[in-house]
């Protein structure tokens, strides 16, 4: 069973501490089981329309909606970015349709200024656009876990 990560970005992120750690938590996610077919309802709804947050999917969910564990990988590498750089994803450009066109040609974003070489490279990995060679989400956190500074 999985759930769409529509409109998933660091707003939707709470960092507390706990036992002396900060532990990240993302928010609305308590009741997914009860709202999945309303929200995959509501994301086709909005992509029908030209209202879907293409800055935050991956390839395969803007070209056809498809959405697998592999297209979570690419939003959790967006949301990473966004985390780390404090920005906008794809910011410069001027409209959701030339944002399209760069995530859809390969458009990579920028290294932010405070990123780490190795925790950039993870990223992208995790943006090529055939999701068949991004890694999985057990292999992202696994290597995540092991770098020593991000």
């Amino acid at each position: 069973v999985g759930a769409l990560a529509y409109g998933l970005n660091t707003g939707s992120v709470f960092i507390h501490e706990e036992n002396g750690h900060l532990i990240a938590k993302l928010s609305s996610f308590s009741e997914a089981s009860l709202v999945r077919q309303r929200d995959r309802l509501d994301f086709e709804m909005k992509c029908l329309q030209g209202e879907r947050d293409v800055r935050r999917l991956a390839p395969e969910t803007i070209d056809s909606l498809e959405h697998t564990c592999k297209s979570d990988v690419w939003v959790m590498a967006i949301l990473f970015w966004e985390a780390i750089s404090g920005c906008e994803p794809y910011k410069a450009y001027n409209n959701d349709q030339e944002a399209e066109a760069a995530i859809m040609g390969g458009s990579k974003l920028e290294k932010p200024t405070k990123c780490a070489p190795k925790m950039y490279d993870l990223m992208l990995r995790c943006w090529m656009l055939d999701h068949e060679n991004r890694p999985s989400a057990a292999k992202m956190a696994n290597k995540i876990s092991n770098l020593k500074a991000l």
